[in-house]
């Protein structure tokens, strides 16, 4: 029994040590080092949520949108109280062009960290991607993006462009 739980330990410790080193490739903008090292991470500990999202974010930047996704995804399934877990994962499907289910994984971050005004911005994005567009909601998002965002820039333009096109021109202008 005392042999199990120090190879744990020695699990954990490797483990950690990997998902550090990982952190430091991914800073350096080594992406495949990175990938390489936060797998090393997921064979020693598959319940880490953590260690999939960082490899996430590392096939994110490579451009590998779907494997990003199926990265988020297993986080998710490990740990889904994380709103940063849905928010990327939303950003996936956006890419994607799912835009369906990217309002749903930003829905469920604004359920767990409701006083995020990106969360509405790119919700309120997806909105206006759908087919046919929700103006109405991606109004409504736009708004609360602009009372809770630091910088107002991208959330005040793209709010124009959503009155505009719901014909709402002189009001566009002011944003």
């Amino acid at each position: 029994m005392a042999q199990v739980s120090l190879d744990d330990k020695r699990k954990h410790k490797e483990a950690g040590d990997f998902f550090m080193t990982g952190k430091t490739h991914f800073r350096n903008k080594d992406m495949h080092a990175a990938v390489e090292s936060f797998t090393q991470a997921i064979m020693l500990r598959p319940e880490k949520a953590e260690y999939f999202y960082n490899r996430g974010n590392c096939y994110n930047k490579m451009g590998e949108t779907q494997k990003a996704l199926l990265d988020y995804s297993m986080a998710i399934r490990i740990d889904s109280k994380t709103a940063a877990f849905y928010e990327h994962r939303g950003m996936c499907y956006k890419k994607l062009g799912n835009f369906e289910e990217s309002v749903k994984d930003y829905t469920n971050a604004i359920k767990l960290e409701s006083g995020n005004g990106n969360f509405y911005y790119n919700r309120a994005i997806s909105y206006m991607c759908l087919n046919p567009p929700d103006y109405d909601k991606a109004l409504d998002d736009y708004d609360l993006a602009v009372k809770l965002s630091t910088a107002k820039y991208r959330p005040l333009f793209n709010r124009g462009n959503c009155l505009r096109k719901m014909g709402r021109v002189a009001e566009s202008i002011t944003d």
